[in-house]
């Protein structure tokens, strides 16, 4: 019988609350309007940058600008990859939230990677999975939401429209993809 090892989170509360984690294990944080979660992830990030291990944030809920400025300094890391399915999601492909494209993603050090059509399962777990590959060594992961992961993906629509037809792919260091 082969022995799971035990290894760290990076983050030493978390650690501390859990014992410890396993090789391949998903900790999955379920936070309530005005918790700590957020202090949390921050930590997260933050360890994650701190031991040059790579991160990759999916974001639903969150256009690349509104997060950046949320992570302040954290997001000027190199080891850090976004997936933005909020842009052609929640964002609607609208102007506001593409220019930050042509207008700020080229000159960032993270890696931002958009995608095109984030209500279909595929295209994001392609995009996920090509990011993924690229990626060398303990890969760390944070998913802002699942709830609205799942918002997106309930019969591909957005609550209260039809399916969403937007294309293009836009990047601030290539497609992200294999």
């Amino acid at each position: 019988m082969s022995r799971k090892m035990r290894i760290t989170s990076g983050v030493s509360q978390l650690d501390r609350l859990l014992g410890g984690i396993f090789i391949g294990d998903n900790v999955v944080w379920h936070d309530d309007a005005g918790s700590l979660a957020s202090v949390f992830c921050l930590n997260f990030i933050q360890a994650s940058t701190s031991q040059e291990k790579p991160l990759m944030y999916v974001s639903f809920d969150r256009s690349p600008r509104s997060l950046l400025e949320k992570l302040g300094p954290l997001a000027e890391s190199d080891h850090m990859t976004t997936l933005d399915c909020f842009t052609y999601g929640k964002g609607a492909g609208s102007d506001v939230f593409l220019n930050f494209y042509d207008e700020e993603a080229s000159h960032l050090p993270c890696r931002i990677i958009c995608v095109d059509e984030p209500w279909k399962v595929n295209k994001v777990t392609d995009s996920f999975y090509g990011i993924h590959g690229d990626l060398e060594g303990d890969v760390r992961f944070v998913f802002e939401s699942l709830t609205g992961m799942q918002e997106l993906w309930v019969n591909g629509k957005i609550r209260g429209r039809g399916p969403l037809k937007y294309s293009g792919l836009k990047s601030n260091k290539g497609t992200g993809r294999k």
